[in-house]
């Protein structure tokens, strides 16, 4: 298979271009500007519980204890914090670290601490083919087996900044991906809000992989082949606020 011909499509990569081509142009293709971005701190945050959570269920179960989820991200706070974790004062800092605590202590007092989700060990995040040159990737949260070796799909959300796909494309294009890579039906998808404890799930019918894969083709269909930046139009133009992140890390935009 030429590489030319290879696609690799993570909800991220295509939400990305929906809001805006030209953004898609400067982060995925501009080598000048490809994959930066600056430092935000509820990303930093986000990032720092979702890396808890994952580790806090690698534990055995006499491990999971109140103490050791806040120790866990204490560990993980130290290793992006102050300026290189986007936070502009110690006061800031601070407050998203409270909340990051209350997230943790409301899923330890509310959720199954005792769950036994499948583990992904390898550093490379998983993709598939689905179709011949196109290739679903991700990064999984979490995946519990229920009942008869059925699977349900959880994505935590960390608040309001870390909104839910109103897409509807991420879950289903993880539940494809577990799908293929388990080989065990994935029967329900779920996002968590940490800040609020609510769920939002849905169940899966075998026809959605095939609705999310032609949904997918037909996203990446209109993805320009070129590499010109003239050819990823921004219909919204000079009201365009997609690309501003490009002017806080000093680029200047034409």
């Amino acid at each position: 298979m030429n590489n030319k011909s290879v696609f690799f499509a993570s909800p991220y990569k295509l939400n990305i271009f929906l809001e805006c081509p030209r953004k898609y142009w400067y982060y995925y293709i501009n080598e000048e500007t490809k994959y930066k971005q600056p430092e935000y701190p509820y990303f930093t945050m986000g990032g720092h519980v979702h890396d808890t959570l994952k580790n806090f269920f690698n534990l055995d179960l006499k491990f999971r204890t109140k103490d050791k989820i806040l120790e866990l991200l204490e560990t993980f706070w130290e290793t992006k914090r102050g300026l290189e974790g986007g936070f502009e004062s110690l006061d800031q800092e601070e407050s998203y670290k409270v909340r990051a605590k209350k997230m943790l202590l409301k899923f330890y007092e509310n959720e199954d601490i005792n769950a036994m989700p499948i583990l992904w060990h390898s550093r490379s995040n998983p993709k598939v083919e689905v179709t011949p040159g196109l290739f679903f990737t991700g990064v999984f949260d979490r995946i519990d087996v229920l009942s008869q070796n059925l699977l349900h799909v959880i994505d935590y959300k960390t608040g309001k900044e870390d909104a839910e796909d109103v897409r509807n494309i991420q879950l289903p294009m993880y539940a494809v991906l577990a799908e293929r890579i388990f080989k065990k039906p994935v029967v329900q998808i779920s996002y968590l809000n940490l800040g609020s404890g609510r769920w939002n799930s849905k169940g899966l019918e075998k026809g959605d992989a095939f609705d999310i894969i032609g949904r997918v083709q037909d996203i990446v269909a209109k993805i320009p082949k070129s590499v010109e930046k003239e050819d990823f139009i921004c219909e919204y133009k000079d009201r365009c606020f997609h690309c501003n992140y490009l002017k806080e890390l000093g680029f200047v935009l034409n």
